[in-house]
């Protein structure tokens, strides 16, 4: 047919024009990226500040012949630009993409996609869900609650489901769904617990199993009248067979059932030319199923009111006009009360969630009663307010409404998104689902939007997260799961910022403040030495003393020597992303204040070990071996005397060896709040700390890349192999291992006078977490992890 029609809108300014404009309108970086920028720029602004002030030390040291003479800008140049390369944490935004990449992977075998990476870490400091009722938290199907029978009802609870599914549209798999839940719960009433629980549960096997399923085929339908919007019911005439009774237990004669609108089904009743009931037992009969109505719609139950006739004693049948024949009056049984009831693990879930720090809001465009009884069965508390309410408050008051109550009911989707800019604004970082093109503004507003299960291409695709399982549970798990990426990345976040500050640190001071031609170390530059690449028999101008004491004006590592470290530490700490972490208990978020002092403590104390291990070693040079025991423990080379000593060469690699296994050692620091022995590290963190630190240790044994300026002549001066050492490569194992004690000791007691500092329920937390890391061992502190973890990071 034809139809005219006004076009009243096009284009932004439709309905769904507008949802589109609203996702547009908002922009915004995620946190992630921002916390990465923020530790890069001021680590970046730290190395620039020490690198300048290293590069004029170099420029202006005085000139002597070694290869940092000539043109020592140039020099100067190479060594601080190499240390600002290493110093910026270039490998920082691969390493923590890689692991949220890895733990994207093991959530999608949980049912969990991730659309954008930085949702990961967002997700684990979301502090409040707002979750949408149908589907998530229910089981968005109905079921049937206990009758409401009337007063001289003669049906049992069993008899009133068995007339009701006579009334109905038995072919399960066609049928709308109020008849397909009463046809199931008859079944059910049959079939064993067992197979209740089996959510494959195959109903059509258990039909054919069901005693009362089987005699429900033995009523021969004679007329069935469907629902219309007019009569608002559904009648069926059955006749039964031979040996039924009816409800009074007596033989059954031809009978007509009907289900409907409870107030349509009451006055047919009361209505009916063959009334059974007397005035008083009518008035009874209303007052109390009104009472029902009313009791179950407070509590958000749809109900179907049932009533029944029987054609009179001895009555002739005409089966083939059947309103000729003579029947009793109808007789209202009672009322079938119909809910979408929760998930079976919602409230679980929903408990689980609030213990783990996160608040629960229902989002919902059903009516306000259903919304309540709902969060009262999941005991969510049933301070639920309508859109009305949110609109009357404006927009002052809107955030402390918003706080306030346990959820919303009878939204629309711009309402959804108001609330959820509601709760961002008051700092919260919140989560949102949905499932329809209307949601996709809330879901593209929210810090975390989450699409569930069966969702419009819309709804995903403005999501961050989407979701292939029904129900919370699954929200819940990957919050937990997310809580263990975002501790992965903390951890290297600290390791990181600690190995810069080791390595400016420890350069910076061995080049402005300690100076090899002082006459405690290596004394002054021989003036001798051929420096040249070309040294010839006839250049031998230095003696062999000279020679052994060759070494440069400032101390500083080899540009590979620095490559060398970068490479191997940065490269095997993507291993991290395996790493073993318990989940904290509460919302995660980023306390950049705590992470600097904590990685500064590390980053220092690592440091400290570096400088006294050189001042040591250099102590144990050429002009000092006559009657130094640290070239006993460090030396290869001997003197005419037959004394051992430390080469020039021989004090860079031992350096490296130092700074290369405190650097590894550093990460299973700061991956723990206290003691390192905590919780044992991941299996491919454990290997890949065994690789980095054994190939750091044959390096520094057999060094293969030897410098192409050195010569017979001036080689002690430059970095060379240890394999001549007794004691080298063992004793600066032992140094470091002893100083990983003392930085992790200074590391707890840091994280201890931060907890001090912390607000009172942080302090308590934190204070019985240290009681257990000091009195319970690795066993407790994996049990008080679990339940006490806490705090903001």
């Amino acid at each position: 047919g034809e139809q005219d029609a006004v076009v009243t809108a096009t284009g932004s300014r439709t309905f769904f024009g507008n949802a589109a404009g609203m996702i547009n309108s908002v922009e915004s970086t995620g946190r992630f990226q921002q916390i990465l920028f923020k530790i890069t720029l001021g680590l970046l602004a730290a190395s620039l500040v020490f690198c300048v002030i290293m590069f004029i030390k170099l420029v202006v040291t005085k000139e002597d012949g070694s290869p940092q003479s000539g043109n020592k800008y140039l020099r100067a140049v190479s060594v601080v630009v190499v240390l600002l390369v290493a110093s910026i944490p270039i490998a920082m935004q691969v390493v923590c993409t890689s692991t949220m990449a890895v733990g994207a992977r093991r959530l999608a075998e949980k049912k969990v996609i991730i659309a954008r990476l930085s949702a990961i870490e967002e997700l684990a400091g979301m502090t409040i869900l707002c979750s949408d009722k149908t589907g998530t938290l229910t089981k968005n199907k109905l079921e049937l609650r206990a009758p409401r029978m009337a007063p001289a009802s003669e049906m049992s609870e069993e008899a009133m489901y068995f007339y009701s599914a006579l009334a109905a549209n038995k072919n399960m798999t066609q049928n709308d769904a109020i008849d397909n839940c009463i046809c199931k719960k008859v079944i059910e009433l049959d079939a064993p617990s067992e197979a209740m629980n089996n959510p494959n549960v195959d109903w059509l096997r258990l039909a054919e199993q069901s005693q009362r399923w089987q005699d429900m085929k033995g009523f021969k339908e004679l007329n069935f009248m469907p629902f219309n919007p007019t009569d608002k019911r559904v009648e069926a005439t059955c006749l039964p067979p031979s040996t039924a009774t009816g409800p009074s237990g007596v033989g059954q004669p031809v009978f007509r059932v009907t289900k409907g609108a409870p107030q349509v089904v009451l006055r047919l009743a009361l209505d009916d030319p063959n009334c059974v009931y007397d005035e008083e037992a009518a008035a009874a009969l209303e007052s109390k199923v009104a009472t029902d109505i009313q009791e179950l719609a407070d509590r958000g139950f749809r109900c179907l009111g049932v009533a029944y006739k029987e054609v009179t004693e001895g009555t002739t049948l005409d089966m083939d006009e059947l309103d000729n024949n003579t029947w009793n009056g109808w007789r209202f049984q009672g009322l079938i009360s119909l809910f979408d009831p929760p998930r079976d693990d919602t409230k679980q879930t929903i408990d689980d969630a609030m213990e783990s720090g996160v608040e629960v809001k229902m989002i919902t465009g059903d009516q306000t009663a259903i919304a309540k009884e709902t969060c009262r069965e999941l005991g969510m508390g049933t301070n639920i307010l309508d859109t009305h309410q949110l609109h009357a408050a404006g927009e002052a008051n809107r955030i402390g409404l918003v706080m306030n109550c346990n959820g919303f009911a009878e939204v629309m989707p711009e309402d959804k998104f108001d609330i959820v800019q509601a709760v961002r604004s008051a700092g919260h970082v919140v989560g949102m689902t949905g499932d329809g093109v209307n949601d996709a503004p809330a879901l593209k507003r929210a810090d975390i939007g989450i699409a569930v299960e069966g969702a419009t291409d819309a709804a995903k695709a403005a999501a961050d997260i989407v979701l292939t399982e029904p129900g919370l549970s699954v929200i819940i798990d990957a919050m937990q799961r997310s809580r263990k990426i975002f501790q992965r990345m903390r951890n290297y976040c600290i390791y990181r910022i600690a190995c810069t500050i080791e390595l400016l640190l420890f350069f910076f001071v061995a080049v402005m403040f300690i100076d090899p031609n002082n006459g405690a170390f290596f004394g002054a530059q021989p003036s001798k030495v051929c420096w040249s690449e070309n040294c010839d028999a006839s250049n031998l101008q230095a003696t062999h003393d000279q020679q052994q004491n060759a070494h440069f004006n400032v101390f500083t590592l080899p540009v590979i020597a620095l490559v060398v470290i970068t490479i191997l530490n940065d490269g095997t700490i993507i291993t991290i992303a395996y790493d073993k972490v318990i989940p904290e208990r509460r919302p995660q978020k980023w306390n950049l204040t705590e992470v600097v002092i904590v990685s500064s403590s590390l980053g220092l104390i690592a440091c400290i070990g570096s400088i006294i291990l050189l001042i040591i070693i250099m102590q144990a040079a050429f002009p000092h071996a006559d009657d130094n025991w640290v070239g006993r423990l460090f030396g290869s080379h001997v003197n005419s005397h037959g004394h051992y000593f430390v080469t020039f060469g021989e004090a860079q690699t031992l350096l490296y060896l130092k700074v290369s296994l405190s650097d590894f050692l550093t990460v299973f620091c700061a991956r723990t709040r206290y003691w390192f022995f905590e919780r044992r590290p991941g299996y491919a963190l454990a290997v890949a700390a065994v690789f980095a630190t054994g190939a750091s240790t044959l390096f520094s044994l057999f060094w293969p890349f030897k410098d192409h300026a050195a010569n017979p002549i001036n080689q002690m001066a430059y970095m060379g192999p240890l394999s001549g050492s007794k004691y080298g490569v063992v004793i600066t194992w032992a140094f470091c291992i002893v100083f990983f004690v003392v930085q992790d000791a200074f590391k707890v007691a840091t994280y201890y006078v931060l907890a001090l500092m912390a607000p009172e329920d942080e302090k308590r937390i934190a204070d019985r977490k240290f009681q257990a890391a000091m009195g319970q061992g690795v066993a407790g502190m994996e049990r008080e992890g679990r339940f006490l973890h806490g705090g903001s990071f």
